[in-house]
């Protein structure tokens, strides 16, 4: 990461949440959202809206965009082909997405 990211995240700092993605090839890979939303503000907005309990929530995720989600869900899911980092924020690891993995966890949890 060169002086030209340094000089952005410096920037943009005070406006966005740095998410970083991990390494892809030979350059880092990140996301910027405003500050103060995320998957986990979204998911809590809607607990709120629709009279939901967090109890009930279930999230389904695979990379470090996922961690603010997984931490407002009464549930977290890592699919298979997540990196070591996501799959310590859950509490179930399913199978990759291509090996049907939602749909296992959701029979685990009984929702189908």
């Amino acid at each position: 990461r060169g002086e030209l990211h340094q000089a952005f995240c410096t920037f943009a700092k005070d406006y966005y949440e740095y998410i970083d993605r991990g390494a892809q090839g030979s350059y880092g890979m990140c996301e910027m959202v405003p500050k103060g939303f995320s998957k986990g503000t979204g998911m809590e907005y809607l607990f709120q809206y629709f009279g939901l309990p967090k109890e009930q929530s279930y999230a389904f995720g695979d990379s470090t965009n996922d961690l603010a989600m997984f931490q407002s869900a009464g549930h977290a899911v890592a699919m298979g082909e997540s990196a070591d980092i996501v799959k310590e924020q859950v509490e179930y690891v399913t199978s990759s997405i291509l090996e049907d993995g939602i749909w296992l966890a959701m029979k685990r949890y009984g929702l189908i």
